[in-house]
């Protein structure tokens, strides 16, 4: 397993570990969850080897004869009995790979070279990674990224005081959400969140991580309510859906 920090370019390295399997004549397969990552991948695989790309999942048409493969789990959990040999498992956000279809694929390829990369390698539920990974390579830190020109330096501004969670319970190292959420409002109301980005980001792209969907929902409609353009994303909304929105904030529409 290896760790390094969001944007310290990970698809970049395993891109280039993947290239010189496939220079051996050796086929790769690339699991990720999401399409934007799958779609990450590809355009990164391509750009490092100059070769083609077989994408495995649904709706998109299948290139069998691609020493390259990336594919949704999903997908390949419906395949697993027709799916090629591999000489490397890649695994993107492999903090993932102890869910039951990451562990019924790497059974199956239980004799191929296994990556799985991250930027957090730590489980919800405390466990560890020991009976899936050899050993964890740690790669440099934030700090040591905005200091060599890698990551952009970050600016840090906090509330005067912190969200009271005295009455939140806690299962498995967790808070519940439901109740921080509740806490959250309590704490910092939507007037806030809206006078805050007025102060430090007006007219800047902004992303914004609520407690659960209906807190993210609700912080979406404050800002319209207030003529600021927004909208609400989380992991259910439909593929085609999620495309656009993405695309409209790519293009500052958003």
């Amino acid at each position: 397993m290896m760790q390094l920090p969001t944007g310290a370019g990970k698809t970049v390295i395993f891109s280039a570990i993947a290239a010189s399997f496939v220079a051996r004549g050796e086929g790769v397969l690339v699991v990720a969850h999401r399409e934007e990552l799958l779609l990450q991948a590809r355009d990164k695989l391509e750009n490092a080897t100059a070769t083609p790309v077989g994408m495995i999942k649904a709706g998109y048409k299948p290139d069998k004869k691609a020493m390259l493969q990336v594919g949704s789990i999903q997908t390949l959990a419906r395949r697993f009995d027709s799916l090629p040999p591999f000489s490397l498992l890649i695994i993107d956000e492999a903090h993932h790979s102890a869910a039951s279809s990451y562990l019924e694929l790497l059974q199956r390829y239980k004799s191929s070279y296994v990556l799985g990369v991250t930027a957090t390698p730590a489980r919800i539920d405390g466990q560890g990674f020991k009976y899936i990974f050899d050993r964890l390579i740690l790669g440099r830190s934030v700090g040591e990224l905005i200091a060599a020109g890698h990551l952009c330096p970050y600016k840090l501004f906090a509330a005067p005081s912190s969200v009271d969670t005295s009455g939140v319970d806690v299962v498995a190292g967790e808070y519940n959400q439901r109740q921080l959420a509740e806490a959250v409002n309590t704490r910092l109301v939507m007037g806030d969140l809206l006078e805050t980005w007025r102060k430090y980001a007006s007219g800047k792209k902004t992303v914004v991580f609520a407690v659960n969907v209906a807190h993210s929902q609700a912080i979406a409609a404050a800002y319209l309510a207030a003529g600021v353009s927004a909208e609400h994303l989380d992991g259910d909304t439909p593929p085609i859906e999620r495309a656009a929105i993405l695309e409209r904030f790519r293009l500052g529409e958003t």
